[in-house]
Formats: structure tokens, C-alpha cells, sequence
């Protein structure tokens, strides 16, 4: 029922895909910086602004980003050493191999990324069980926003950019389990903003309130004096 191949960005959650494509009015400019450095295009922001929806034509990009698979318009086969598993309605749904939401990837050598289990038990909380034989990178396909933190089995884990958009961290040998956590300063500043404002209102409403009731009083005693 789409007009184009795939979801449309804004619907996508109804549906419980989390997609590579964003209709966002305050989409990260550093999206479009990843891409163009990854692909070797553009960077110019598209219009209209808050749309973003790259073409992934290669298993290396698709990795690069943790997209797991790849949806192709009828009769166009995915890119090379992808595997077609199944048809809708005509468009082909291609799995990437080795390519997920968390990778590890070993400080000592080159070897390959490894996929690591990960789940969102709350929109805002982030969930990754890591399985570690040497000290690693832990990449996240995590927009690199302010407000995210980390712990690791509870103890802090420092974050630092991934390519521009994404998160990545350093971390120990061993099985564990990193939590991240979204909680922007701005929004813990707005809460204190909202609160002392109601208490502002609410000690007016009662300064006017007390005003009233004691004009009311000074009437009635001088109606009852006369």
C-alpha cells in the first residue's frame, strides 16, 4: 500500500521495524555527514528537512550501520553476499550477514566485527550482553545525541562518537552487561523550570486568593457598620 519500496519513515514504529530512514524535523546534521564520508557523496542536507533515507548498495555500508537486511524492488537482487529470504508483495528481503544494532570489534587486531545480543526493554533504556575474549570497541548503531550514558554491570562506561552519529565504547575482557540510558540535562532542567513555575502560579493564586477574601471581609464589616 506504499507508494515506494519499503515503509514510509513516519509509520514504521506502528509496524515494530526499526528502519534506516528518519522523517524527523530535528534530525542530527551529523546523519548526513556519516554518509556522505561513508559513500563518498554529498552531504548537503536533503529537502525536505528531517528526511533521511540512504541507499544501502553494499554489505560493508550495511554493516557500517548495523542494518540487518535489505528490501529491493521487485526484480532487483541485493547487493553481493547477501541472501534473499524472503518475497513481499514482490519486494525482495535480502539478510546481512554479521551486521546488528552492537558489534565488538578487538582492540588488538583487524579480525572481523561480532554481533552482540541487544534489546530495548524501555524507549529510553538499551540493553547489550557482551561476550568479550580481549579488550574491545563496543559499537553502537545508537544516534550520538546528548543525554545517553552507560554503565557497565553498573559501574559508569564512558561513550565517545562512532563515526560521526553513532556511540561506541571501550571495554574490558569478560561477559557482562552494558546499559545505556537516555536522560538529556536539558530535560532535567526542564522539569525544574515546569515545577518552580506551578509553584510560582500556585503561590499567586494564593496571594489573589487571600486579597479576595479579605476585601470581601472589609466590605461586609463596613456594610455592617452602617
Amino acid at each position: 500500500a506504499f507508494p515506494t519500496t519499503g515503509l514510509v519513515p513516519d509509520v514504521n514504529l506502528a509496524y515494530r521495524v526499526s528502519e534506516f530512514a528518519v522523517y524527523d524535523a530535528i534530525l542530527p546534521r551529523s546523519y548526513y555527514t556519516s554518509y556522505g564520508e561513508a559513500t563518498g557523496t554529498s552531504t548537503k542536507v536533503l529537502l525536505p528537512v528531517g528526511l533521511f533515507c540512504p541507499e544501502i548498495s553494499s554489505v560493508r555500508l550495511a554493516r557500517l550501520y548495523g542494518v540487518s537486511f535489505v528490501i529491493e524492488p521487485p526484480g532487483t537482487p541485493g547487493p553481493s553476499g547477501t541472501r534473499l529470504v524472503a518475497v513481499l508483495k514482490g519486494e525482495g528481503l535480502y539478510a546481512v550477514p554479521d551486521s546488528g544494532r552492537a558489534t565488538l570489534v578487538p582492540l588488538d587486531t583487524k579480525g572481523p566485527s561480532v554481533v552482540q545480543r541487544s534489546n530495548q526493554p524501555s524507549p529510553t533504556t538499551w540493553r547489550i550482553e557482551v561476550t568479550a575474549a580481549r579488550p574491545s570497541l563496543l559499537e553502537l548503531r545508537i544516534s550520538n545525541v546528548p543525554g545517553w550514558q552507560a554503565e557497565i554491570d553498573g559501574r559508569p562506561l564512558h561513550l565517545v562518537p562512532f563515526d560521526n552519529a553513532m556511540l561506541e565504547a571501550t571495554v574490558p575482557r569478560g561477559h557482562y552487561v552494558v546499559t545505556l540510558r537516555y536522560w538529556p540535562k536539558a530535560f532535567s532542567i526542564g522539569l525544574a523550570l515546569a515545577a518552580t513555575a506551578a509553584l510560582i502560579l500556585a503561590c499567586a493564586l494564593i496571594v489573589a486568593a487571600l486579597r479576595i477574601r479579605k476585601s470581601r471581609h472589609r466590605s461586609s464589616t463596613e456594610l455592617s457598620s452602617q
